[in-house]
């Protein structure tokens, strides 16, 4: 913690009555900023200073109009990145899960604990000693769930997988198999925008709020998922649509997107059923729904220019002391003292949502291709 207090810091603790219970989470808040915004090949200007301010303004015009078209059409729904793992290496978490549900125990604790094309020098070569000497204690120590399985292994002579994964703690052991449904899901929802596109449709799965109203209030229970109906489709709209992680209990859409699905299970050697064994080792519900769409809400942007890189372009006043504050305040440059421009966006997300996911959107997807329906 003390080599990372440089890059995190937290803060505005109180005590309250009443503790906090996993599941109790309404969303998270974000302020980001993106640093280097390229202004002159944004228009082609060659970057003198009435050019430069033309281009700025641009900007600012075409970041309004972005955040404009996020807040009211939201954005794809995807799991983010990091709930695979570290790219770079090439061996995702997801891939350790879809070896756990393929029951290929073996392959999983492989997956885990040898040497990852990618990893840093350091790491590899401490991986590689510990498997040509046998000793536990030269492995990684900063990979400790890689560690618990490999001493596992050694303890039972390597007999027992599954013993292995289970020293793994459950909270990391279950992340590896909700990967894998992860990786499955996020396939699937490309696949329902680009079949059916932003609108509901016949065969949907839908959250319905009215279902079961007076009920436990219990957001998971299975009654409140419906099926989109010629009867009943003028009550939902796009952000009502879920798509189910694959599961035992799933209750798949009745359209192509299913068939999409168990193909895709199919090339894994898996089927829906092949998860009702993972129930209470690896955490694996029956069902569970994600929306397919999400939409931020208390969006607000803002250009910000700036001449260093190390310079802090986020209020931080939360966690300074006055003296440092001021500095924050005479950091700020003025538009005709410098060429680079950051965005600084501040948004709420509904909890499980990502904000890379929201960014991606925001960065990368032209206006022209996000003509949808209000909800």
């Amino acid at each position: 913690v003390q080599s990372m207090s440089h890059y995190v810091r937290v803060g505005n603790f109180e005590y309250v009555s009443q503790q906090i219970t996993l599941g109790a989470l309404h969303g998270n808040r974000f302020e980001i900023a993106l640093r280097n915004i390229d202004v002159s090949s944004a228009n082609g200007n060659g970057g003198d200073d009435d050019d430069a301010k033309q281009t700025a303004t641009e900007i600012e015009n075409m970041l309004q109009e972005r955040v404009q078209i996020l807040q009211n059409k939201g954005f794809v729904n995807y799991f983010g990145m990091q709930r695979f793992g570290n790219a770079k290496v090439g061996i995702g978490t997801h891939h350790v899960g879809r070896a756990i549900v393929q029951q290929q125990l073996g392959l999983a604790c492989a997956l885990l604990i040898l040497p990852k094309r990618g990893e840093s020098e350091l790491i590899a070569a401490a991986k590689t000693q510990c498997m040509q000497t046998g000793n536990v204690g030269q492995y990684p120590g900063m990979l400790s769930s890689e560690k618990r399985c490999l001493s596992a292994l050694v303890d039972n002579d390597g007999q027992n997988f599954l013993q292995a994964l289970m020293r793994i703690p459950r909270n990391m052991r279950s992340m590896y198999c909700h990967s894998y449904q992860s990786s499955i899901w996020n396939r699937c929802v490309s696949h329902r925008v680009s079949t059916y596109g932003f609108e509901v449709v016949v065969g949907d799965v839908v959250y319905d709020a009215q279902t079961n109203a007076n009920g436990d209030g219990d957001d998971d229970a299975s009654s409140r998922y419906i099926y989109v109906t010629d009867d009943n489709i003028g009550r939902f709209c796009i952000e009502d649509v879920v798509l189910p992680l694959p599961s035992f209990a799933a209750k798949l859409p009745k359209h192509d997107s299913a068939a999409f699905m168990l193909k895709l299970l199919e090339n894994d050697n898996v089927s829906l059923q092949s998860f009702a064994g993972l129930q209470q080792d690896f955490a694996i519900k029956g069902h569970n729904y994600r929306r397919i769409i999400a939409r931020p809400k208390d969006v607000t942007a803002r250009v910000r220019y700036y001449g260093n890189d190390d310079e802090l372009l986020l209020d931080d006043t939360h966690f300074q002391s006055d003296t440092t504050a001021s500095n924050v305040t005479s950091n700020v440059v003025e538009e005709s003292k410098t060429s680079k421009i950051a965005w600084i966006l501040s948004f709420a997300l509904p909890k499980s949502c990502y904000a890379t996911m929201c960014l991606r959107q925001l960065l990368f997807t032209p206006s022209d291709q996000l003509k949808r329906s209000n909800c």
